[in-house]
C-alpha cells in the first residue's frame, strides 16, 4: 500500500497553475444556487464540459489550453461570477 503525501493548495497551485483555475471554476459552477428549470440545463452542461477538460489536463499533462477552450472559460467565468 502507497502513502499519499498531502499537498498544500498553495503548492498544488505552483505545479499546474491551470489545473488549479479549472478546479476553482468547477467549484464555483457547483455552488450555483439552482435558479428554474431552464437554467438547471445550462448549469450542468457547463459542469459536465468543465470536469471533461480537467480530466483532460490531468491525463495529457497539459499546461495550456487551445483558444477556443480559453474563451469558452473566461465566459464562464463571468457567467459564475459571484454577486
Amino acid at each position: 500500500m502507497t502513502k499519499r503525501k498531502v499537498v498544500s493548495a498553495e503548492e498544488f497551485s505552483k505545479r499546474n497553475p491551470l489545473l488549479s483555475k479549472l478546479l476553482d471554476l468547477k467549484y464555483r459552477i457547483s455552488e450555483e444556487p439552482e435558479w428554474y428549470d431552464q437554467r438547471d440545463g445550462y448549469t450542468k452542461a457547463d459542469y459536465s464540459w468543465i470536469v471533461l477538460l480537467i480530466e483532460d489536463v490531468r491525463e495529457n499533462k497539459l499546461t495550456t489550453l487551445c483558444r477556443e477552450d480559453m474563451q469558452h472559460c473566461n465566459q464562464l467565468w463571468r457567467d459564475y461570477e459571484r454577486k
